[in-house]
């Protein structure tokens, strides 16, 4: 209430105010008899306020100090006896504003070393504690036993704040693993598409693997096709060469029958004149064989010169546009041959990307997968936190339920108690 501004001119705990030497901590928790735990406040009336509102919520009843109006009772001047430390307030520091409600609670107490001197003191009229925590009130009065040390419940409660920024965390943690399962589930998703993706590719390469494979043998049947027309093509030329050789022949060896026909057409012409009959019978004999030779050479150059005709008919009507067919065809194949090799290459590096797209997923995968292990380990970790501080509340509760109704018990028997004070 103090915090949320509902209680005003409240200071805090002195406890929380003060410090204390470490040697001295028992033995003053002790003399304090629950002072330290005392709420500081400025005045009497703010002191009311909070006893109506202690009684309007049935909290605990707590100790109030209203600062202004204390009565400063100053220090006791510790006796001249052995083993007194001093007065309780010089192992005391705070501040100076303070410094009253310390002399209130420890103003009238001396610390002493040993039990012979706290009881010595007691006898002389002093309040006196040792430092194993035994108390000597000045009437003989002694409060002793096994000292243990407060617990300090709020310290065991997590705090308002604490327990929101837990409940924060372990939202933030949540969307945290949902985000990263998102992210986990988009990669799988992009995973499953991209080795889809990966083997479609790989189908299509093993696909233009097949027609190059069947484009090769194509290529080998050409080849084959293309060799043996070459090799017909060279015996045709050979056949050829060979014709023409011939003609060659045939034509020099007409055109000497031809002289010989002339040179004995102009002997037989001369020896007309000259010779007598017998001799032209014989030379029209010769003659006559000589025009059957020339004839029977003009019709073997006559059928030289047809097969001549033929052959190169044959290799301009039929070989020729086989071995321009297989040019074209070479080409072709050529072409298509260079297109595969492209779409392999292509194919291939797109395998690779692929390939390193693959890989990068599945380490951004690896390393989600580490990242949410690791959130949810945290999240385990503060689950327990949040289930260990749920038990203490749950403790505490259990615990402050007996100490509630005790209070109410006392709250009805103080009102019994004023009701029958009142009546007497």
């Amino acid at each position: 209430m103090v915090q949320d501004g509902a209680l005003l001119g409240v200071h805090g705990r002195l406890d929380r105010m003060v410090s204390v030497e470490q040697k001295y901590r028992r033995a003053l928790d002790v003399a304090s008899s629950g002072w330290l735990k005392a709420l500081v406040v400025q005045d009497t009336t703010v002191a009311l306020r909070c006893v109506e509102t202690l009684k309007t919520m049935h909290l605990h009843p707590l100790k109030l100090i209203p600062l202004a109006d204390l009565e400063d009772r100053g220090e006791i001047e510790p006796p001249k006896i052995e083993g007194i430390a001093g007065s309780a307030c010089n192992f005391i520091r705070c501040r100076e504003r303070f410094r009253p409600a310390v002399r209130f609670i420890f103003g009238d107490t001396i610390v002493t070393d040993s039990e012979k001197a706290a009881f010595l003191a007691s006898r002389s009229g002093y309040r006196a504690v040792d430092l194993k925590g035994d108390l000597y009130e000045p009437n003989g009065v002694i409060v002793a036993g096994f000292y243990r040390a407060p617990i300090e419940l709020l310290s065991l409660v997590p705090s308002r704040k604490a327990i929101i920024g837990l409940s924060e965390s372990v939202s933030a943690l949540d969307t945290i693993v949902n985000k990263r399962r998102e992210d986990a589930d988009y990669l799988e998703s992009e995973s499953s598409r991209l080795t889809e993706d990966r083997a479609r590719r790989e189908q299509l390469v093993s696909s233009i693997e097949g027609n190059i494979k069947s484009v090769e043998r194509n290529i080998g049947q050409v080849m084959e096709n293309a060799r043996s027309l070459n090799k017909r093509i060279a015996r045709f030329q050979e056949d050829l060469v060979k014709g023409e050789e011939a003609q060659n022949r045939f034509r020099m060896e007409l055109e000497e029958q031809r002289k010989k026909l002339i040179r004995v057409t102009q002997e037989r012409r001369s020896l007309r004149t000259q010779s007598s009959p017998e001799n032209l019978g014989q030379h029209e004999v010769e003659h006559i064989q000589l025009n059957t030779e020339i004839s029977d050479i003009h019709r073997r150059f006559t059928k030289i010169e047809t097969d001549l005709k033929n052959l190169e008919d044959t290799l301009l009507t039929r070989l020729q546009p086989d071995h321009e067919t297989t040019r074209m065809d070479l080409r072709t194949i050529d072409s298509q041959i260079s297109s595969f090799e492209g779409r392999v290459s292509k194919a291939s590096n797109m395998i690779k990307d692929l390939d390193r797209q693959l890989s990068d997923l599945n380490k951004a995968k690896d390393e989600i997968s580490v990242s949410m292990n690791s959130v949810k380990d945290t999240r385990r970790e503060f689950e327990v936190e949040f289930d260990m501080i749920e038990a203490q509340l749950r403790k505490l509760e259990q615990t402050n339920e007996p100490l509630n109704k005790e209070s109410r018990r006392l709250e009805l028997e103080v009102q019994v108690r004023k009701s029958e004070i009142g009546t007497s």
